[in-house]
This record gives structure tokens, sequence and C-alpha cells, in this order.
């Protein structure tokens, strides 16, 4: 599927107010120098969750600043969070309420709610996550203070139970994300669910994309990590509630979306462009063939920051990568080694050592043929050495442990 960044995902179509009337929409809605930061809200069978959600989100710093707005689009839900709403309207100002005739996506409804915000940073509230009270100002300080930062996001905590506040979690349960590297965007979803982002990012990498249901915030972060710079911050700012109503939870849909954002981003243009952003040119044929064996080193083993500490692998794009290193630079050992290892540790011994027969200097390299020699053995569990890029870059389990020492630091 051909990548989307040159353009919106979506166009916003005009929300329709409660009152029956229709707003105004213009790609990048209108910045009022009064207003930071536009916390957006979609709702959708969230009546339980949505007072809650505009207790804490009237309750940030920055809000009773005066600096905040918050922009609710209530996609045509069944239930009375209307009702609510519009209680808080009588209270505070800067509370925007908007219900679509139909129910659209998540997506569909961020796009809508960003069109209308007046914030120079944007940042979506989920009905049924909770946030610091002062997580808001802190993010938007840190945007402010790195003009070539686009996007922030920052540790939370888990929670199971309802409409828990953030001061009554009891911190068990941690989400500690790691420390920002382009590439590894292509391993999983970097920004965790409370990112604050700039919203003149969307006249760069375009919108969200409205036909997903749930991996489309996936979608948007390999967008921007090939154009735009996050930055972690590492600090516990946000709870996150973990329930089996969430879209992450319901059935199969996120599963099935991540895996065609995959299809549209495990692909050369990407990976070469992503480790540009971090640095690393491609000019030539062996320069290529290092960053694909790089990517795939670190999809051997990495670290989510859902797993609770658990190596992850995505064996898939690991053998895709080593296999289009060694076409591109047929001479270098490293590739052919690690797919050697790959195919073994799966169980695929023959075909192992059917593709070393094919590289001739495999018996004159040492690690190859100490690999080769356990394989034929048959005692090689956990045993058969990888072959590392070379490239001077941080690796996934550097930048995981980055994180966990920066927020010892910063507790």
């Amino acid at each position: 599927m051909p990548s989307q960044d040159s353009q919106p995902t979506t166009t916003p179509a005009s929300p329709i107010s409660d009152q029956g009337g229709s707003a105004p929409f213009s790609p990048l809605g209108v910045v009022s120098p009064g207003i930071l930061v536009s916390a957006i809200v979609s709702t959708y069978k969230s009546e339980r969750f949505i007072e809650g959600c505009l207790e804490d989100l009237t309750e940030q710093s920055l809000f009773i600043q005066g600096r905040m707005e918050i922009v609710i689009v209530d996609s045509a839900s069944p239930e009375n969070e209307a009702s609510i709403v519009r209680q808080y309207q009588k209270r505070h100002a800067n509370i925007a309420y908007f219900r679509t005739p139909t129910r659209e996506t998540l997506y569909a409804a961020w796009n809508r709610a960003i069109g209308l915000s007046r914030g120079r940073y944007i940042t979506n509230a989920n009905t049924d996550d909770r946030h610091r009270s002062d997580a808001l100002e802190i993010m938007a300080s840190a945007l402010e203070s790195n003009p070539e930062v686009s996007l922030v996001y920052a540790n939370c905590y888990l929670s199971t139970v309802p409409n828990q506040t953030f001061a009554e979690n009891s911190r068990t349960h941690q989400y500690i994300y790691p420390e920002y590297f382009a590439p590894a965007a292509l391993l999983h979803f970097q920004f965790g669910p409370q990112p604050m982002w700039r919203k003149a990012v969307h006249a760069q990498v375009g919108y969200f994309d409205a036909t997903m249901k749930g991996a489309g915030d996936y979608d948007f972060n390999l967008r921007f990590a090939k154009k735009c710079l996050a930055q972690h911050l590492p600090l516990f700012l946000g709870s996150y509630l973990a329930h089996n109503q969430a879209i992450s939870f319901a059935d199969n849909t996120l599963a099935g979306e991540t895996q065609l954002v995959w299809s549209r981003y495990h692909n050369d243009q990407t990976i070469e462009a992503l480790y540009k952003r971090a640095g690393v040119e491609t000019p030539t044929a062996p320069e290529k063939a290092r960053v694909h064996l790089d990517l795939g080193f670190r999809a051997m083993s990495y670290i989510a920051p859902w797993g609770g500490g658990r190596l992850e692998s995505n064996a898939g794009l690991a053998a895709k990568c080593f296999i289009r290193s060694f076409e591109l630079d047929p001479t270098q050992p490293a590739a052919w080694n690690n797919l050697f290892c790959l195919l073994a540790a799966s169980g695929r011994t023959q075909d192992a050592q059917e593709l070393l027969r094919q590289y001739a200097p495999a018996a004159n390299h040492p690690t190859i043929a100490a690999n080769l020699r356990r394989v034929v053995s048959g005692n090689f569990k956990g045993s058969l050495v990888l072959m590392p890029s070379g490239l001077n870059l941080p690796s996934q389990h550097e930048l995981a442990a980055w994180g966990t020492e920066q927020r010892l630091m910063a507790s």
C-alpha cells in the first residue's frame, strides 16, 4: 500500500453542534494567542467516564490558568454524555462540544477536533485515562523550550479501576517508555496513550487515518518519525485504564491494523528514511545493507513498554531485513550469520545449513563457523551468536535502560 506522507489521510467534515448548527473547518484551524494547549476528547458510549475525564482536565494547572481548552466530539453516542458536558460548560469557559449525526471512528473524531482546536499544541485525552494535575503544563513547557522537538511523551501507570484518579493509582504497574529513536517506530508504537504534539505537525505529515479503528496513532507515529523529532520525558504524568471494552482489548482489530501498518512501512524507502533521521546516510548499497542489518538485529530482541520488561521479537521483520541486507551486499557475513541463527532457532536447522552452503566464506569466519558447529552438534539453545551492524547507535536495550535510569533520577 502506498505511503500517505504527502497528504492528510482524511479531510475532516464540518462538525455539527448539539444545537444543530455547523462549525467551519480549516485544515489547521485557528490558533488563539491565549490558548496554548487543546485537549481533544472523542466520546462514544462513555457516559460512565466522561465526568471523571472532565474533572481531570478542568483540574489541570494549565486549564485553571486559562491557557487550555477542551474540545469534545460526541460521535453520535447513544448515551447521555451531552448533559454532563453541558453542566461543565456552565461552570467553565474553554469547553467546546460537538455532536456528529452518525458514528465516526476515533481517528475521524480526532481529526475533526484538531480542525476546530485553537491551541498551539494538541493532546488526546481519552475519556477513561487520567493525568497528573500539572501534566499538560509540563509537556507544553517542554515543547516551548525545545523548538526542534515536535512531540513529547511520558511514562504512565496502568490502572484497572474505572474512574480512578492519578493520585489514587497504586503505581504498582508501570509503562516505562524508551528514549526516542526514529527507526524503532518500525518495531512498536512509541508515544504512549497521552502524547502532546505541535498542531503544525499535521501540515507536514497529514492527519490520522480515519479508516482505522485501533492503530491510527501507530500509523501516525511512522509518518511522524520520517519527518519530525520526538522527546521522551522521564516522568510519570498519566494513568492508562485497561478494560475489556477498550479498543485495544475488544477484539483482534488492533492486531490486524498493526499488520496493515507494517505492510505500509516495512520497505526500503521508510527504513532508509528513518535511519537518515537517526543520522545515518545511505548513499551506497553497502551502507543501505548496514541499516537493514541493524533493524533486523533490533527486531530479534527489544523491550515493549507494556511488556513488563519481557523481551519481544519480530522474526518475520528480522528475516526480511537480513535477506534484504545480503541482497544489497552479498559479501558481508553478518546478514548470512544472523539469518542462519534465526532459521536454526526456529527449528529449521536443515534450511539454516543449506543457507551457509551458498556462502563460500562461511567456513573461514570464526563466528559463523562456531555457530555452525553448535547447530550440527544439536546443542545450541541460547548459545548462537548474532552479529551487530557496527553502526554507532544505541541498542534497543540501551534505549529502554536509559528511560529507566532517567526515571529513577527524576523521581
